[in-house]
């Protein structure tokens, strides 16, 4: 079914996007990731009921982002593989429709494998342990996105004993980076995640103690005409 839908060429506002982003700040790399979603667009790369992408969707941006960063992505053979079912998201809930929509669809996580700690500090400024990826079997279908990372937290430290080269990333990140994170956490000794809707602390302190390699930003294209989430990242830098 052809449907017209009223809107602007996404592939234009990408790329409208990193032409700005490069004359600002050229020493800034940035990952388009259009095209090899769109290539690969007949398989589950993105949630029926979820705005967000699928671990698989995810799977595809790491690669790209290898790419750009000159390294070796892992196989996609060399994860465990995880499934939950009756996982339901945010569009499920929003929708008038959502009987019609149908309860539930599969949640398959792809987890890394490795000798990995992740410390989380939640909205109270308690810390505990976590994991990359959460066995949400007995989770609410509205809940089980909490697979990724056990949710969005404001700050996480992701330590992975089995590279000792001192390499360290901050990420910042909304939702769609709990989901690519675990990846990302196979190339650094350090990951310090900061979900910027969230995170109160002060950047700049933060900066002045640990020591960083790279700073990835990721947020999804819908964000970008949202008034208020540009706000907040704005705030956030200054």
């Amino acid at each position: 079914i052809l449907v017209d839908i009223d809107t602007s060429d996404q592939q234009k506002a990408c790329e409208y996007l990193y032409a700005s982003i490069n004359a600002v700040a050229p020493s800034v790399r940035t990952v388009p990731i259009y095209d090899i979603l769109k290539a690969n667009c007949d398989k589950e790369i993105f949630f029926k009921t979820d705005r967000n992408w699928t671990s698989l969707g995810a799977y595809y941006a790491y690669r790209q982002f290898c790419k750009i960063k000159m390294g070796i992505p892992v196989d996609l053979s060399k994860f465990k593989k995880e499934i939950y079912e009756n996982f339901v998201g945010s569009f499920f809930k929003q929708s008038n429709e959502a009987e019609s929509m149908g309860l539930g669809e599969i949640l398959e996580v792809y987890v890394p494998q490795g000798n990995i700690n992740v410390n989380i500090t939640d909205f109270n400024g308690e810390k505990s342990s976590g994991s990359l990826i959460c066995d949400v079997t007995d989770y609410d279908e509205d809940m089980k996105f909490c697979a990724f990372l056990g949710g969005d937290y404001p700050y996480i430290e992701v330590n992975n004993k089995d590279i000792k080269d001192g390499s360290s990333c901050l990420l910042i990140k909304d939702s769609y980076g709990s989901v690519l994170a675990p990846y990302l956490s196979l190339h650094y000794e350090n990951m310090y995640i900061i979900d910027y809707r969230y995170y109160d602390g002060d950047l700049n302190f933060l900066l002045g103690n640990v020591e960083l390699t790279d700073i990835i930003v990721e947020n999804h294209i819908e964000s970008t005409s949202d008034a208020e989430t540009v706000s907040g990242i704005k705030q956030l830098f200054e």
